[in-house]
């Protein structure tokens, strides 16, 4: 699953205080992508409230709120910030598992 948050004139919103993110479930986990142009490492927070939300603050934009349809692990989650790109990885709490009856 993909989810693309992008406001329907993209190129009018480049230079204003909106982030635009991509979000996508892979192998157990979110893929977050959020592109802030500009923005050092050192002003951008990401804000873990359980079970599912993320909120990612940064010095010069409005704060870009995430919710997630299933709950992550805050604990396990990674970020990386590189070239106006932040990368977060947020696994999920509870993988899905099938078991066998005995």
């Amino acid at each position: 699953m993909t989810i693309n948050y992008y406001p329907t004139d993209f190129y009018t919103y480049t230079n204003a205080t909106f982030a635009p993110y991509k979000i996508e479930e892979i192998d157990g986990q979110y893929h977050i992508e959020a592109y802030l142009t500009g923005i050092k490492k050192e002003d951008v927070s990401i804000k873990y409230e359980q079970p599912n939300n993320i909120t990612i603050r940064t010095k010069d934009r409005d704060d870009i709120e995430i919710y997630l349809p299933r709950t992550i692990d805050s604990d396990k989650s990674e970020a990386t910030l590189d070239l106006g790109v932040l990368k977060i990885q947020a696994p999920f709490l509870f993988t899905d598992k099938t078991i066998q009856i005995k």
